[in-house]
């Protein structure tokens, strides 16, 4: 992993964590600890939290589903894990996690695609695909209600990789 100070210059590197494949995915909380998903050699992805050059495991009460599709990001102190149709909410305290409440949405077959999702206030917004009927696009949730999709869809004529949210500065 390359850590950038005031993002230029020369990286610091850290890692290799032990007994790791790959890391997949990482968010930072309000106090500058990334966790991430890594996926170990011998076992499903598991949380590492990452402080000050030191990488700790976080032990997560229940295990989740390994999924292609899948986002990590903090709201607020929550920490939202989003794999395929399954929105997880994690209270995390130091080296242990909580799965606190999880979120179904239903409606598109395949939900995420490769790269999952993204909550944003009160709306989550992922890809969508269904690959055997060529329909793909976003959609948008309600958060935390879940269930089918609100509003208007928008259609692609191919895979969406990824959903980028930009909220303009307040004034």
């Amino acid at each position: 992993m390359y850590l950038y100070a005031n993002e230029s210059g020369t990286p610091q590197v850290f890692g290799p964590y032990p007994n790791t494949r790959t890391f997949l995915r990482g968010a930072f909380d309000n106090s500058g600890n990334l966790y991430i998903i890594y996926e170990p050699q011998d076992s499903t992805w598991q949380l590492l939290k990452f402080s000050s050059g030191t990488f700790t495991p976080v032990k997560l009460n229940q295990s989740i589903p390994n999924s292609d599709a899948y986002s990590i990001q903090f709201y607020g102190a929550t920490l939202i894990l989003n794999f395929a149709n399954t929105i997880f909410q994690i209270r995390v305290r130091g080296s242990s996690a909580k799965v606190v409440r999880k979120i179904i949405l239903t409606g598109p077959k395949y939900i995420g695609g490769f790269i999952g999702g993204w909550l944003q206030g009160s709306t989550f917004i992922s890809s969508t695909m269904n690959a055997t009927e060529k329909r793909y696009g976003i959609a948008f949730w309600a958060y935390p209600a879940g269930g089918h999709p609100t509003g208007k869809r928008i259609k692609s004529n191919s895979h969406v990789y990824s959903v980028i949210v930009s909220v303009p500065p307040s004034k």
